[in-house]
């Protein structure tokens, strides 16, 4: 069996000082909404996952769906969806 948590957890990126003005830009305007978009434009960027920052989601937070599964061969044994 294995039991599956979902959780949240933010993203870093280090944008070098000659790309800030132009990042700030496309966050502002909206062409940039998530880690990848902003890989796609620098170069050599890398992404760091803060883990110190995790924190277990309810199903409210996600739309009712759930966020602890226990599965046994890919058969739902438990979950604690409210959809």
């Amino acid at each position: 069996m294995e039991v599956d948590f979902k959780i949240t957890t933010w993203e870093r990126i280090r944008v070098p000082n000659d790309k800030q003005a132009e990042v700030l830009s496309l966050l502002e305007s909206g062409e940039i909404t998530n880690a990848n978009d902003l890989i796609d434009i620098l170069d050599d960027a890398s992404c760091e996952m803060l883990m110190e920052t995790e924190v277990q989601m309810t199903p409210q937070e996600n739309g009712g769906s759930s966020t602890i599964e226990a599965l046994d061969n890919g058969e739902y044994l438990f979950h604690n969806g409210i959809l």
